[in-house]
This record gives C-alpha cells, structure tokens and sequence, in this order.
C-alpha cells in the first residue's frame, strides 16, 4: 500500500478534493439544498441559463436536471423567463429567496474551510487561486461539451505531461 506521500501530486490532489467534497455537502445541508441543487445556484447566480446548457455544464441528463430545476423552481429558488428573440426558449434565474438560499449555503461554506484551514494550517489565498487556475483550464477544457453547436472532439482526454510526475521522496 502506498502512504499519500507516494502519489503523484494530481492523484494525491483528486483524492483531497474528493474527501473535500464533504464541505460542501454539509454546506449545502445547512442552508436546506443538496448538493446538486446548490451547483445549479451558483451556475445560474453567475448568469441566467438554459436548463440544457446546466445539464451539459455539471454533467447530468437533462431528465436528472430537470429534477433538480423542477425542485429549484417549487421552492421559490429559481424562476423560468423567456429567452428574448426566441419564442420557445427559457432560462433560468434566481429569484430573492434563492439569492439568499445561496448565500446562507456559502456562509455556511465559508465557515466548514475556515476550520479545515485552521486545523491543517493551509494559506487560503493561495490555495484558492490554484484551484482557481485549476476550474479555469477544466472549464475551458469543457466548454464544448457545455456548447452544443461547438462539435465535440473524437480525441481522448489527455493528462499534460507537466501534471505527471514522479513520486515525492520520503
């Protein structure tokens, strides 16, 4: 078996931010959202979209987000508007309540990575524009699958060469 030191550093960091995902479960929790729920807020908090383009950017059927839209919408979170200069489009926005669901579930948030900070003395600014960098190039990477009218590439995903390395000495 290998200690977490052994690892190449990108498997070592998909695992921590795996076992991280809790945060934001408990989080999310917190303010009365599942997980799923509180990712389409914050896509649609970022700009209003279409259920289909949030289905293609956190990767669900559209059946699954129309589940999570429909429960969304029932609680008074998000709202339907037509697209202007198309009669059969809508997309989806915020209302009030869902602005402050949003906002009690990243308060609830910021409180969970505060502690795990403390507790593992972690830079938080640093770390945050890392990950950042990170959800820029995965999003860059996927902004055709989220684009229907980009065609998706035949080519599989490839790990560049700089994110393989070699494992850490003891």
């Amino acid at each position: 078996m290998h200690g977490r030191g052994d690892l190449p550093a990108p498997v070592r960091t998909g695992r921590a931010l795996a076992r991280l995902s809790r945060l934001l479960e408990l989080a999310s929790s917190e303010a009365g959202l599942s997980l799923a729920q509180y990712r389409v807020l914050l896509l649609v908090a970022e700009r209003p979209q279409r259920a289909s383009a949030l289905a293609a950017m956190a990767d669900v059927r559209r059946a699954t987000m129309s589940a999570i839209v429909g429960g969304l919408e029932r609680a008074g979170l998000l709202r339907r508007q037509p697209v202007a200069g198309d009669g059969r489009g809508v997309q989806l926005e915020l209302t009030a309540a869902g602005r402050r669901a949003l906002a009690q579930a990243e308060e609830a948030l910021a409180a969970h990575v505060l502690e795990a900070a403390g507790i593992g003395s972690v830079d938080l600014g640093s770390l945050a524009g890392a990950l950042e960098r990170m959800l820029t190039g995965f999003e860059a990477r996927c902004a055709p699958l989220a684009d229907p009218s980009v065609p998706a590439s035949s080519e599989p995903a490839s790990v560049p060469a700089a994110f393989v390395t070699a494992p850490s000495a003891p």
